[in-house]
């Protein structure tokens, strides 16, 4: 069985719209990322994937003209948590070798669907992971994607 969180981690730009729909919001956002997060979340919504969290809706919201950056939001399932190791090991993926044995056997869904993003998603750690119905592991912080470079 699934277990949620009972709280929003705080200081974040997440909403519960219900109980079971989460809204992010992104605010001054520059115009290149708001491209590119359009185009990625239009993807989604058009054909879902199986390592990223549904995308359930998205608006652009408004444009600043002072600071000429953008803000939108999109809403997603409400998911659920994982487990203390599986955060530790998350969180030390990549570093150390004794940790990688551990998780390809203790977690070996885990450890493919990390090995399936390395590479392609920027903002790694535990709490970008979180856990559909039927126990697959998404990323649900979506901006993550964004290149580092941009």
């Amino acid at each position: 069985m699934i277990k949620y969180a009972t709280r929003l981690p705080p200081g974040k730009p997440l909403k519960e719209l219900d109980n079971f729909t989460i809204r992010k919001t992104v605010r001054n956002c520059p115009k290149g990322q708001l491209l590119f997060m359009n185009k990625f979340l239009s993807n989604i919504i058009k054909s879902p994937n199986d390592f990223t969290v549904p995308v359930l809706n998205y608006k652009i919201l408004e444009r600043n003209d002072k600071t000429k950056t953008y803000s939108y939001f999109y809403d997603m399932p409400k998911l659920g948590i994982l487990s203390e190791r599986e955060r530790h090991l998350i969180n030390c993926f990549g570093f150390l070798t004794r940790n990688e044995l551990s998780l390809k056997e203790e977690f070996p869904k885990l450890h493919l669907f990390l090995h399936k993003i390395k590479n392609k998603y920027y903002d790694l750690h535990s709490g970008n992971i979180l856990l559909d119905e039927e126990f697959n592991y998404r990323l649900i912080d979506l901006e993550g994607f964004i290149p580092t470079d941009w």
